[in-house]
């Protein structure tokens, strides 16, 4: 029962962080509970109103069955993805950080293949962002700080080169993202680069993919369907699990934080438009 318990425990738990505009929700409904209404909309209201800090965001948006994809069928996808700019996969979840002379830390990270920063047109105050390659099995391991990390490892260009033990891995700092840089929620620290293996069959991630010019986020019909095509003629897939049917891509503001305004306004802190 209770292996049965940390399962579901799990698995709940990487459904939630595969859905930020959820996480979003579940904190905001924890805080009201606990009477933090104002601290909450302070920090919401920036994400809900502001532009997302990504390059035009109106061509971002995340495929369909968000946190169920696998290494595999990204791979397999990757060589043409039919009406798209890039595509990047990427899976939020929590690693520890061991700094000599310190206690351990726990931190929120994601991990992704190397067109990330690439897919969401950001480029870093510092440093350099993943390039083609940092994903392949092999590679020198990697990491791109927030600038809230950076901050709290001294803040400096100094950390530039330095290695990090993350995960119980050597990762050396290539990168720091300018203030105000998230993805796909705030409380990320960390950027890392997933080695990936087209045996990998396990379903963790998600895929967020920049449109080709000329093309709309919400009108994607036609290179959706031959992209459910190439997944129906490699894979086979169980009825719960089928990929095939109702492909969609969600534009990335109603994917991370769209569920978030009716909350707000039901609190009454925000207007609708």
């Amino acid at each position: 029962m209770i292996e049965s318990w940390w399962m579901d425990l799990k698995y709940s738990a990487r459904r939630l962080a595969s859905r930020p505009a959820y996480m979003w929700l579940a904190v905001l409904t924890l805080a009201l509970g606990a009477g933090g209404t104002a601290a909450v909309v302070s920090v919401i209201r920036p994400i809900l109103l502001e532009p997302l800090p990504y390059a035009r965001e109106e061509g971002l948006g995340v495929f369909w069955m968000g946190g169920d994809w696998t290494e595999q069928e990204f791979l397999h996808l990757r060589p043409d993805w039919q009406g798209f700019q890039s595509v990047a996969t990427y899976n939020q979840t929590e690693t520890t950080l061991d700094t000599p002379g310190e206690p351990l830390r726990l931190l929120k990270v994601v991990v992704s293949s190397a067109e990330l920063f690439q897919v969401l047109g950001a480029h870093p105050s510092m440093g350099r962002v993943f390039q083609p390659g940092d994903d392949l099995q092999g590679s020198e391991p990697v990491v791109v700080l927030s600038h809230g990390m950076w901050r709290e490892l001294g803040g400096n260009a100094s950390v530039l080169g330095r290695t990090l033990q993350i995960g119980g891995v050597a990762r050396t700092v290539v990168g720091v993202m300018p203030q105000g840089f998230w993805f796909p929620d705030p409380a990320v620290r960390v950027w890392l680069p997933e080695s990936l293996s087209p045996q990998a069959r396990s379903g963790n991630y998600a895929l967020v993919g920049r449109v080709a010019p000329g093309q709309v986020a919400t009108a994607m019909a036609g290179p959706l369907a031959a992209l459910r095509k190439i997944l129906d003629d490699r894979f086979d897939y169980p009825v719960q699990w089928d990929k095939t049917k109702a492909p969609a891509v969600t534009p990335i503001r109603e994917a991370f934080v769209g569920p978030l305004r009716p909350a707000l306004v039901a609190v009454g802190q925000l207007q609708p438009r």
